[in-house]
């Protein structure tokens, strides 16, 4: 049941900041549009999403496992190797990833003598101690903000195409 909760709230917070920014986009083109397009206000707008966010981090926080439907909810991000199995880090998603959760230590299966004989750790992902890895966090940020920066610029130019030659 948290694990939807979770998804329907990144689902709003992203519907409403997709929103925000195309009526942003709009607003700073050559395209005439009305000043009014909210969907509430401008400030309880932002407001809205804030909310959705941190509601959905502090029960993400919590969720033990992952879970997202449709793109939208909590999924890893990242495996960097270590001794003892690999890193990786749980994000809030809405289509890419949004806000770090907590980085874990997921262990490798652990093999004995004869390779038919396979043990399995009962919980085989535990908390990292410093929270977030952070070279981790910084990659995979880096890479979705930097292509939601590069999605919507090119709706930019792509809306602002015929403004531009008039200009040349």
């Amino acid at each position: 049941m948290k694990a939807l909760i979770i998804s329907a709230l990144m689902a709003v917070a992203g519907f409403m900041a997709a929103f925000n920014s195309f009526r942003l986009m709009a607003q700073i083109s050559c395209l005439r549009a009305s000043p009014n397009l909210y969907l509430i206000s401008p400030s309880m707008d932002l407001v809205v999403i804030l909310a959705c966010l941190f509601a959905a981090w502090l029960l993400a926080n919590s969720q033990k496992n992952i879970f997202a439907f449709n793109y939208f909810g909590t999924r890893f991000y990242g495996r960097s190797r270590t001794d003892q199995g690999y890193i990786t880090t749980k994000w809030l998603v809405a289509i890419f990833p949004v806000l770090p959760i907590r980085s874990y230590i997921v262990e490798q299966l652990v093999s004995q003598v004869n390779p038919s004989d396979i043990e399995f750790q009962r919980d085989p992902a535990h908390s990292l101690e410093g929270y977030v890895y952070l070279p981790q966090v910084i990659r995979t940020a880096l890479i979705s903000y930097g292509t939601i920066f590069w999605i919507w610029w090119c709706l930019w130019l792509m809306l602002n195409s015929n403004c531009l030659k008039v200009a040349f």
